[in-house]
């Protein structure tokens, strides 16, 4: 099933532009889902910092369909999920997952280098549960640990 589907299957509306979709990262990740909340303004240069010093590595729109279809209610809660990669041509991508007043909710995925405002929250995972690579394995793992750590 494509992620496009997925996300509809989800009830979803996507707004995407299908080159930036193609270079995102989809192998879902094995390991604890973790969601930090900065509460600041961020280039995403700054964003990716805060990925190293908390030693994540962002999770990927698969993951955060998996958790999504499983946590609805938390994903509400935050209200603004965003995660953030850099394409083939190293220009920064991201995708987010968003909850409107009512009952609108939205994936948006796109090229971008403006500033997050200090109401996103971003998901990652460990390093560590990756083993010794700092990126996401090219292969897919046969499960998502669906355990969660919410930090501020």
């Amino acid at each position: 099933m494509t992620i496009k589907q997925q996300i509809k299957d989800l009830g979803r509306t996507l707004y995407c532009k299908e080159n930036v979709l193609a270079s995102a990262p989809v192998t879902m990740t094995e390991g604890v889902l973790e969601f930090f909340h900065p509460n600041k303004y961020l280039t995403n240069d700054e964003l990716a910092k805060e990925y190293e010093t908390r030693g994540l590595v962002p999770a990927t729109i698969e993951d955060l369909i998996l958790y999504d279809e499983k946590n609805r209610s938390e994903l509400d809660r935050m209200q603004y999920v965003g995660i953030p990669w850099k394409n083939e041509n190293g220009a920064w991508c991201y995708a987010t997952f968003r909850r409107w007043s009512g009952d609108e909710r939205d994936v948006h995925v796109g090229r971008d280098d403006s500033v997050w405002i200090d109401d996103w929250w971003f998901a990652g995972v460990r390093k560590s549960a990756l083993g010794k690579s700092d990126s996401l394995p090219s292969e897919p793992l046969e499960s998502l640990n669906l355990e969660t750590r919410v930090k501020v």
